[in-house]
C-alpha cells in the first residue's frame, strides 16, 4: 500500500468517527490513526444519533448513548424491585395491573398516574404538560399539534384544587337544587370532552339549565307520553324477560334450594335488554335477529360512558376512562345509525309497508318494548331532528339507566324470584 492509499484509509476510518470531512481531516492530522484518538475528545466529537421526528430524546453520541443505555439496562435488571419483587404476591393483582403500560395511552406512559395521585386536582386530567412529563409543555404542545391530537389535551396551567363542600341539611340541599343560575348542571363539559372539537352537546337536556335544555326535556317527556301503555309494557317486559333469565340461570343445588347471581345473571342482562329495546339500539334479540350487540356488550359500553360521565373520581384513571367512553359511544353510534336511517325510509307508512320498504321492523311485535323504541325514533324524527341528533339523543339518554337501575332491578328480580318459586 503506497502513502496515498494509506492516507485515504486513515481518512475513511476517521469518517467512521465523524462523518464531517473537515473534522475527519483534523482528526487525521492530530492523531494519524483512529485508534490513537483520546477517549474524552473522541466521545465528544463522535457522530450523534440521527434526529427522528417527532424527537428521540437527548441525541447522544453513539458511544455515550450505548454506555448510558447499557448502564440503565443493568440497573433495571439488577434492581430487585423490577425483578424479584415485581409480582402479584407483593403488589396484589390490582396493583400489578395498575402499573402495566397501556399502549393506547401515549405509547404506554404511566408516570402521569404518579403525579395525578400525588397532586390530585392540581392538573387537568388531560394536561398536555402532565401526560408526557419528561418533555416541556411547549414541546408537548408542538408534538400534539403535529400528530393532530391537540384537541384531546388541555393547555391550562395547574392551579390549587377546589375545596369540596358537603351539604348536611335539607335546607342547603334544597337551596342548591333550586338555584339553577348559581349551581348549574355540570355535565356539558364532561360530554363535550368525549368528542372535543367535533360535537357540541349543549342542546342535550342534562347539559345545563338554559331554555334550550328545558325545551329538550319537555320534548322527551312529550315523546315518552305518546308511547301507548308504556308502564304496562315495561311491567310485562320485566316480568317475562326476568322470569326467563331466572329459569335459565338458576342452578338447583337440591330440591327447594336454587343458587343464582341476581346481579350478574339477571339484573345486568335485564337492564341492558330494557335499554337496548327502549332506545332502539342494535341489540341482538328475537325482534332484531341481525343485531350486532349482545346484552353484556351493550351493558359494558353504556357503563364505560356512565363511569366517565358521573363516576369519574380518580384523576389517574380519567384519561383512560375518557378514551374508553369515546370508544364505547362510537360503537353505539355506528351500530344505531343504520337503524335510524332505515326508520327515516319507513316514516309515515306504518309498520306493514315500512317492513317491505326497509326491512327494519319486520320482526317487531305489536305492543313490545322494542316497538316503543321504534316509536321513540319516529317521534324524534317527527320533531325535525337529524339522524345524527336522534342517535346522540338515544345514547346520551340511555347511559343514565346504567348503575342505580341495576340495583333496582336486583330488588325486583328478588321479588320475582320469590314469586316464581313460591307461587305467591
Amino acid at each position: 500500500m503506497n502513502l496515498k492509499e494509506e492516507y485515504l484509509t486513515v481518512i475513511c476510518h476517521s469518517l467512521d468517527i465523524n462523518s464531517d470531512p473537515d473534522i475527519a481531516s483534523i482528526l487525521e492530522k492530530l492523531y494519524t490513526d483512529p485508534d490513537m484518538v483520546e477517549l474524552y475528545p473522541g466521545l465528544m466529537i463522535e457522530d450523534v444519533k440521527p434526529v427522528r421526528n417527532t424527537g428521540c430524546g437527548i441525541l447522544p453520541t453513539y458511544s455515550v448513548g450505548r454506555a448510558v443505555l447499557s448502564d440503565a439496562v443493568t440497573l433495571v435488571r439488577s434492581d430487585r424491585f423490577n425483578t424479584l419483587d415485581f409480582n402479584v404476591a407483593n403488589l396484589t393483582a390490582w396493583g400489578y395491573n395498575e402499573i402495566q403500560p397501556d399502549r393506547k395511552t401515549l405509547g404506554g406512559s404511566m408516570l402521569y398516574k404518579l403525579i395525578q395521585r400525588g397532586l390530585p386536582g392540581w392538573f387537568p386530567f388531560n394536561s398536555v404538560a402532565l401526560m408526557q412529563p419528561m418533555y416541556t409543555k411547549k414541546a408537548n404542545e408542538k408534538i400534539a399539534r403535529e400528530l393532530g391530537t391537540i384537541a384531546q389535551f388541555s393547555l391550562d396551567d395547574p392551579k390549587p384544587p377546589s375545596k369540596a363542600v358537603v351539604l348536611t341539611t335539607s335546607a342547603s340541599s334544597r337551596h342548591v337544587l333550586t338555584n339553577t343560575k348559581a349551581f348549574v348542571l355540570p355535565w356539558l363539559t364532561v360530554v363535550n370532552s368525549m368528542f372535543p372539537g367535533k360535537k357540541d352537546f349543549g342542546w342535550f337536556m342534562l347539559s345545563g339549565d338554559e331554555p334550550a335544555q328545558y325545551a329538550h326535556r319537555a320534548s322527551m317527556d312529550k315523546i315518552l307520553g305518546k308511547l301507548p301503555n308504556l308502564l304496562g309494557t315495561v311491567r310485562d317486559f320485566v316480568q317475562t324477560t326476568g322470569s326467563k333469565l331466572i329459569e335459565k340461570e338458576g342452578f338447583a343445588l337440591k330440591d327447594g334450594l336454587i343458587q343464582l347471581d341476581l346481579v350478574r345473571d339477571v339484573a345486568i342482562p335485564l337492564c341492558a335488554q330494557f335499554l337496548g329495546d327502549l332506545f332502539y339500539f342494535d341489540l341482538k334479540s328475537e325482534e332484531n335477529p341481525g343485531g350486532t350487540l349482545v346484552a353484556a356488550e351493550l351493558y359494558r359500553l353504556l357503563l364505560d360512558i356512565r363511569i366517565w360521565g358521573v363516576n369519574n373520581n380518580d384523576p389517574a384513571q380519567a384519561w383512560n376512562r375518557r378514551r374508553r367512553a369515546q370508544e364505547a359511544a362510537q360503537v353505539i353510534i355506528d351500530s344505531t345509525r343504520p337503524l335510524v336511517d332505515k326508520a327515516i325510509l319507513s316514516r309515515g307508512f306504518g309498520l306493514g309497508i315500512a317492513s317491505a320498504l326497509s326491512g327494519a321492523v319486520s320482526t317487531l311485535k305489536k305492543g313490545s318494548l322494542r316497538s316503543c323504541g321504534f316509536k321513540v325514533v319516529e317521534e324524534l324524527l317527527a320533531q325535525g331532528n337529524t339522524a345524527e341528533r336522534v342517535v346522540d339523543t338515544l345514547w346520551l339518554t340511555a347511559f343514565g339507566g346504567i348503575g342505580v337501575a341495576v340495583t333496582t332491578v336486583s330488588i325486583l328480580a328478588t321479588r320475582l324470584l320469590f314469586a316464581v318459586y313460591t307461587g305467591r
